[in-house]
């Protein structure tokens, strides 16, 4: 008996060890993801000069974590229409989280106009052939649309208050 509760104590105070070992251990915080998302498209007509049309996609993403306060995401753009390759950013922005309710971005960003823009416009997200009627070329103002999807260069504070039961949420 006396043996057993030697080996329980023996056990127990290897377990406290390993367990203080473990909390001192110093674990990166640092982390980097590659994605992204491609399409291709066939377009076929009998009108106009270009009836039949092949285009292709590729959009890789870099998002990146500094800590546990510092995010970067990068989106590129490569894209093949008619033998022509352009390429662009399509955003590259980087965010400082204040504290749970306050984060500040600034970069090259997707404008905050409602939530299509910012979080729904990537193709493996929105599965629909067209945009939205508000952000496609049906619904125009002299020749534009209505609510053009660009990003902008700047500074942004995102956040969230509280004030008794109801949370406002902000974008200045």
């Amino acid at each position: 008996m006396v043996g057993g509760i030697a080996l329980g104590l023996l056990l127990l105070s290897g377990m406290a060890r390993a367990q203080e070992a473990a909390s001192t251990r110093v674990v990166p915080t640092n982390h980097l993801v590659l994605t992204g998302y491609g399409t291709i498209g066939f377009g076929y007509s009998t009108q106009g000069e270009h009836a039949n049309a092949f285009t292709t996609t590729v959009n890789p993403i870099f998002l990146y974590q500094f800590q546990d306060r510092v995010l970067f995401e990068a989106e590129f753009e490569f894209e093949l229409a008619e033998g022509v390759t352009e390429t662009g950013l399509e955003y590259g922005q980087v965010d400082y989280i204040v504290n749970d309710n306050l984060t500040l971005v600034g970069g090259k960003m997707m404008l905050p106009f409602g939530v299509f823009a910012p979080r729904i416009h990537p193709t493996w997200i929105n599965l629909f052939p067209t945009m939205p009627p508000i952000f496609g070329h049906e619904a125009t103002v002299f020749g534009e649309p209505m609510a053009p999807m660009v990003a902008d260069v700047g500074v942004m504070a995102r956040g969230v208050a509280q004030k008794g039961k109801a949370n406002l949420a902000l974008n200045a």
